[in-house]
């Protein structure tokens, strides 16, 4: 009897991972599809040298997560406002000392990602927020991103997810 080379058997588990639904977004083509267990997410185009606002009414501890894709560089800033009013670039520093709007989430340069960036905020009081975004660096070349907003009713986990969309512009 001989005894011959046998190859390895490969070692596999199969163990789910717990966004195995987001992360099979980073290779579709359409971001906008409704498949059961993806999240859809929304085109923002944000121009040359401008600015983007989305506003949302949100209650205090209130548990939401952000979904967003992005390939380029942009600013984001989230600012709150108490009553519902229509934001400007800028209405953070109107006014004699403090602003018409208080920054509610540390604004920040978004480098470039070609992958889903994923995270949970709790809203610190209720009333209006407003997502900033920004190409003030760009000249020529608008920025395309892509992102959701959701609400998690029951927690972060085994809750339900619900999509939030932004207030329309006053008068609209």
């Amino acid at each position: 009897m001989s005894v011959g080379i046998v190859e390895p058997k490969p070692c596999t588990v199969p163990a789910p991972h717990p966004f195995a639904a987001q992360l099979e977004l980073h290779t579709a083509k359409d971001w906008s599809c409704g498949a059961v267990g993806s999240v859809g997410v929304m085109a923002v185009v944000i121009p040359a040298g401008g600015f983007v606002v989305h506003s949302y009414y949100l209650t205090a501890s209130q548990l939401t997560e952000f979904y967003m894709r992005h390939e380029k560089e942009f600013t984001m800033n989230v600012y709150y406002t108490a009553t519902r009013r229509q934001y400007t670039v800028g209405d953070e520093l109107a006014g004699a000392g403090e602003g018409v709007c208080e920054e509610a989430f540390a604004g920040c340069e978004r480098p470039g990602m070609p992958t889903m960036d994923y995270w949970l905020w709790t809203v610190p009081q209720t009333g209006f927020y407003h997502v900033v975004f920004g190409n003030e660096k760009a000249w020529l070349m608008s920025v395309e991103m892509r992102y959701q907003l959701y609400e998690l009713v029951g927690g972060d986990r085994g809750g339900v997810r619900v999509k939030v969309q932004p207030l329309p512009p006053i008068g609209q």
